[in-house]
């Protein structure tokens, strides 16, 4: 932390834990700014999806080692699903990289991956959502449904798509400077705050601005 002198810090809410243990260890740390929200994990994202893992692309090393590091142990065989034959070589590349001794199997859309999951059960499978044909999700219920699959680690690779960006996270938003904010430092974060909340969907033509000065003036 004093190596990095961040301009500011971003908290996961599940994360305050270490929040604390860090200001604790290091008070100067609360001189910065910090701003603690629920920042959905890889799991969270995936789980929606019968995924035990997401990751959006593009992937890159350290992503693919995020998951292993997570495993109850190593995977022997991995199935890359893709229609991309580019990203199917890449993700194989990097598992190869991580550990020699894997096995990987490749696969370009739903069908054919269902067939090699259900003729060699692979320990972890690498699949996108969007394909042609059998669809990344389609893949992955078909995967739940045989239990000879049922051990089988699921990681999602895929863009994000819109309903994904636009589905709303529970939670609350905090913002927090341990010597507080002036009137003009708060009104200023009020504002921002409020546009974000009033952009999307908004049937009033009243600015966030205009709404701001409303709520200032309103008695407390």
């Amino acid at each position: 932390m004093k190596e990095l002198a961040p301009d500011a810090v971003i908290v996961e809410t599940g994360s305050m834990g270490e929040w604390r243990r860090l200001t604790a260890n290091h008070p100067a740390a609360l001189e910065t700014p910090a701003l603690i929200a629920p920042l959905p994990s890889a799991q969270q994202t995936g789980a929606p999806l019968g995924a035990s893992y997401y990751l959006p692309k593009p992937v890159g090393r350290e992503d693919i080692a995020f998951v292993l590091k997570r495993l109850p142990r190593a995977p022997r065989t991995a199935l890359v699903v893709d229609d991309d034959p580019h990203i199917v070589r890449l993700i194989g590349r990097m598992l190869r990289s991580a550990l020699p001794e894997i096995q990987v199997m490749e696969a370009f859309g739903g069908e054919e991956a269902l067939a090699l999951a259900q003729a060699r059960p692979p320990d972890i499978i690498f699949v996108d959502l969007y394909m042609p044909g059998m669809n990344g999700e389609a893949f992955i219920q078909e995967v739940q449904l045989d239990p000879r699959l049922a051990r089988t680690t699921i990681v999602v690779v895929s863009v994000r798509s819109v309903e994904q960006e636009l589905a709303p996270i529970q939670g609350e938003l905090w913002i927090r400077r341990e010597h507080g904010f002036t009137l003009s430092e708060l009104l200023l974060l009020l504002e921002a705050n409020l546009c974000t909340l009033t952009q999307a969907g908004a049937t009033s033509p009243t600015s966030a601005a205009a709404r701001l000065a409303t709520l200032v003036d309103s008695p407390a």
